[in-house]
Parts: C-alpha cells; sequence; structure tokens
C-alpha cells in the first residue's frame, strides 16, 4: 500500500501549560491504535514563538506527566464512547 504525503492532524490536543500532547489515531487492518508525542512552545530571545521536544527538570517534568494522563484518561474516554475527540 501507498503512503499518502497528506499529514494528518492530531486527533486531539492536551495542554497544560506550555507542555501539549497531542493525541494521533492510526486505523489500518490490525485495528485503531493511539499515540501520544509531546512538544513545548517557548519564547526565542527575539520573542518569536518556537517549538522543542525537550524538556527541563521540575515543572516541565511534572506538566509532561500531567498531560500525558490527560492523554490517556481522553483516549480511554473515547475509546469508551463516553466523550468525543473534540
Amino acid at each position: 500500500m501507498a503512503r499518502s504525503n497528506v499529514k494528518k492532524a492530531p486527533v486531539a490536543k492536551i495542554s497544560v501549560g506550555l507542555v501539549t500532547a497531542n493525541i494521533w489515531e492510526t486505523v489500518n487492518e490490525k485495528g485503531t491504535f493511539h499515540t501520544v508525542s509531546f512538544e513545548r512552545r517557548y519564547r526565542d530571545k527575539h520573542g518569536n514563538w518556537k517549538t522543542t521536544h525537550s524538556f527541563k527538570a521540575g515543572t516541565e517534568l511534572l506538566a509532561i506527566t500531567q498531560a500525558a494522563s490527560l492523554a490517556n484518561d481522553k483516549i480511554i474516554n473515547v475509546t469508551m464512547g463516553d466523550e468525543p475527540w473534540q
């Protein structure tokens, strides 16, 4: 099967402060699968918004754990039919 060059958007985003958990959905012949990626927004020295996938110890790592927990809850609730993605 050929891969499409169309970039898919996450099915949901969970933000905790400047940390965002992106929930991705893959549907194939084996079923539906969900993965989560994390990113952090920050301003550079010129005031421009940037994105990174590195996190500082302390509050940023705590934000990841909270975002991961909320993303997991969201996936479970949607899968069980208790709520929609958005």
